[in-house]
């Protein structure tokens, strides 16, 4: 398949898409409202080993939640730099007139 250079590499797009999903999916991850649930279930609120054993929970989900929106993030930035890549190899074959 030959792909015209103003069209761009359509593996490209594809990528950059996927890439501006993922990054909308850590946004959401970063907007769940953990902390504020944390935060209500203090000594004030309740007291005890459940109570202790829930907050331990929120806690490390809060802190896995974190770090899978920081993972998505970083699959994003890859994928944007391999569409910036894949668009260069493009326009470099493009420019030489090779197909």
């Amino acid at each position: 398949m030959t792909v015209h250079p103003m069209a761009g590499d359509p593996m490209a797009a594809e990528y950059r898409r996927r890439a501006g999903e993922l990054r909308q999916l850590a946004a959401t991850i970063e907007d769940v409202p953990l902390g504020d649930a944390i935060a209500s279930a203090g000594i004030d609120t309740w007291a005890g080993p459940n109570a202790d054993e829930c907050r331990q929970a929120m806690t490390a989900d809060r802190a896995r939640l974190q770090h899978a929106g920081d993972e998505l993030l970083t699959i994003a930035w890859y994928l944007e730099r391999r569409a910036a890549e894949l668009e260069a190899a493009t326009l470099g074959a493009a420019s030489t007139g090779a197909r």
